[in-house]
């Protein structure tokens, strides 16, 4: 099993497979992705509830992985309406 993070702590991270929700903002960069399904990774963090990594390009997965969910890794967040399984 692969170690997650978030800010260098250890933390609970999956990749799934999402419905993306609505974009809080119409100019946030996934506002046109609402309804599509998108490879994404869930993440457990402290009292937080669950948030979304997109990771269509394998970025969100380096976040909590190589970069140990380090500020200095980029990565996009993702509104999710549902998670409908998990992603290899």
């Amino acid at each position: 099993m692969v170690e997650t993070f978030w800010n260098g702590e250890p933390c609970t991270a999956r990749k799934v497979i999402v419905i993306v929700g609505d974009a809080p903002l119409p100019t946030w960069w996934c506002a046109g992705l609402a309804g599509q399904q998108r490879k994404a990774v869930e993440v457990i963090y402290a009292d937080q509830p669950p948030f979304y990594l997109d990771n269509d390009d394998g970025r969100g997965w380096d976040k909590v992985t190589v970069g140990r969910g380090s500020p200095h890794y980029p990565h996009s967040s993702l509104p999710v309406a549902s998670v409908v399984g998990e992603d290899s």
